[in-house]
């Protein structure tokens, strides 16, 4: 696994710990945190302007589990982007994590 999976892990429970929280939270979470998605998501080579549009999750609140995928909108955007196809991304594909 990444090196920067817990590090986005961290960034997305720090504020959304429930589905009703990713409703209402993660629009405004992942455009407050563009540039650090795109740190973290290593697209710091790209002119990628909505990173978070790449990452998909779904939260199991009851046992503090979080799902982390990449979006459709990822598989239809970086195969025209050179490099996009980072090592975190690849690693997210169903990726089950605590966060607890």
């Amino acid at each position: 696994m990444h090196k920067n999976i817990p590090e986005i892990v961290k960034l997305i429970t720090g504020e959304i710990k429930t589905r009703a929280d990713k409703v209402e939270k993660w629009a405004s979470l992942k455009r407050e945190n563009e540039g650090e998605l795109r740190r973290l998501l290593e697209l710091d080579h790209t002119d990628m302007k909505n990173p978070g549009s790449l990452l998909g999750f779904d939260i199991d609140d009851e046992n503090q589990l979080i799902l982390l995928n990449y979006t459709g909108q990822a598989h239809n955007e970086l195969h025209d982007v050179e490099g996009g196809w980072t090592q975190p991304l690849r690693d997210m594909r169903g990726l089950v994590y605590s966060f607890a």
